[in-house]
């Protein structure tokens, strides 16, 4: 290799790869990992002959690996060039470590003096190579390429000019603090499924202000997060009542209103009950950060036979082990009793009732959500469309609508939204 440029700076960079040591998860990141084995190598060849490291077919693995790592800093934006800079710091943003939970646990505090001298000199040496990373630049693999047997090949920006290890520890230590670290510092909705979080990329955008006439209901639950945001001993929550009124939209519409405040929304499928205990063992760890969890289990009900309701009693009260304090578990039911009895004439013995109903009784907070009377659907039917700024006459919506509700599910805020839907794409068609 007879570019001394080219050869300081894939050295560089691959020691700085390898040397991440609270950054050391990064090396696992597809980009990264392709960068990092296609410097290795290109130097493999730089102690054979010049011929060797010319030939066609090292070449064409050195592009190939090339226009993947492209490939992978573009993703499925190709209207930009990517920054490969700005790709490194945002993997840095999103790491999950024992810096970024340090950092997070500092939130009302005035500096990081939560951070030990040693693990600040860690990360001090980690940023080094970070920024040694991302300013790794494009044309170190282009230059060696351009040849008559390589096409040109696209390039990507790489900026950190002046950036000092001291302003991005300085920049993480501040976004951590205030946006928590790893994937929660990314996203607030997620969904428990294989004993594994997995995040949420566009939850629904319901927020309480679209949330019509249930304010004592909504109210109720609010308060108690808010307890929860506090790390104050909240309740776990059940919401019940008739289909439609708003029970889930009101659990989803208090996580959108909260996240900026540390609310994190985790929800939970009946089939992964029985691996709740080890997601609770895991944000026990996490209750000296700003972070606060609902534990969302929707549209619950249990036959009879299904002995999977014990374990969830267990969760809600009665194990030997306490429920952390940054934890509460929102369920919804369409039935006050959530396990269900089975039709029968035979009576049963006041141990075995009380066994069946003693769920539902373990939860401190139980909001029922009735359906609403005629007016109040109409004024739901209201408010959404005065929402939307659909201008409207009273009257004809109000006959359309109680049509609409008597031809379809009845009377709820669902029904109401669902005839707003309608009635906003008839309004817009050429046609109406």
């Amino acid at each position: 290799m007879n570019d001394p440029y080219s050869t300081t700076k894939l050295r560089d960079t691959l020691l700085a790869i390898s040397g991440l040591v609270i950054y050391a998860r990064l090396r696992e990141d597809p980009a990264i990992f392709t960068l990092k084995n296609m410097i290795t190598d290109i130097l493999s060849e730089d102690y054979k002959s010049q011929s060797d490291m010319r030939t066609v077919n090292h070449l064409a693995k050195i592009t190939e690996s090339y226009t993947s790592l492209f490939g992978l800093l573009m993703g499925s934006d190709f209207a930009q060039i990517p920054d490969f800079g700005a790709y490194v710091f945002s993997l840095a943003q999103n790491d999950d470590n024992a810096f970024t939970k340090m950092a997070s646990e500092t939130r009302n505090g005035s500096s990081d003096s939560a951070i030990s001298p040693d693990m600040h000199a860690l990360v001090l040496s980690d940023m080094h190579r970070l920024i040694t990373i991302a300013s790794f630049p494009a044309r170190a693999i282009t230059d060696l390429l351009h040849v008559p047997l390589a096409p040109d090949l696209p390039t990507w920006r790489h900026d950190t000019t002046g950036l000092t290890e001291n302003d991005l520890y300085t920049s993480l230590f501040e976004y951590h603090r205030s946006r928590s670290f790893g994937v929660f510092a990314r996203y607030h909705a997620f969904i428990w499924k294989n004993s594994q979080l997995q995040p949420v990329i566009h939850p629904d955008p319901i927020s309480l202000d679209q949330l019509f006439s249930y304010e004592y209901e909504i109210n109720q639950a609010r308060e108690n997060t808010l307890r929860l945001l506090r790390h104050s001993r909240a309740d776990n929550v059940l919401l019940f009542g008739s289909r439609g009124t708003g029970k889930s939209s009101t659990v989803k519409a208090i996580a959108n209103e909260y996240k900026d405040r540390g609310l994190r929304l985790i929800e939970i499928d009946k089939d992964d009950l029985l691996s709740i205990p080890d997601l609770l063992e895991y944000l026990s760890q996490l209750t000296n950060t700003f972070l606060s969890f609902i534990l969302f289990l929707d549209d619950l009900t249990f036959p009879e036979e299904d002995t999977r309701f014990t374990v969830l009693k267990t969760v809600l009260e009665g194990g030997i082990k306490k429920r952390p304090d940054n934890v509460a578990i929102y369920a919804t039911s369409n039935r006050r009793h959530i396990v269900a009895e089975k039709d029968s004439s035979e009576t049963y013995a006041n141990d075995a009732h009380d066994e069946l109903l003693s769920l539902s009784d373990r939860f401190g907070i139980s909001v029922r959500f009735s359906s609403p009377n005629q007016q109040i659907y109409l004024n739901i039917v209201y408010g959404i469309l005065s929402d939307r700024k659909i201008e409207i006459d009273r009257e004809v919506v109000a006959q359309k609508a109680l049509t609409w509700a008597m031809r379809e599910n009845g009377r709820s805020p669902r029904t109401a939204r669902q005839f707003a839907d309608y009635y906003e794409s008839v309004m817009d068609s050429p046609d109406k």
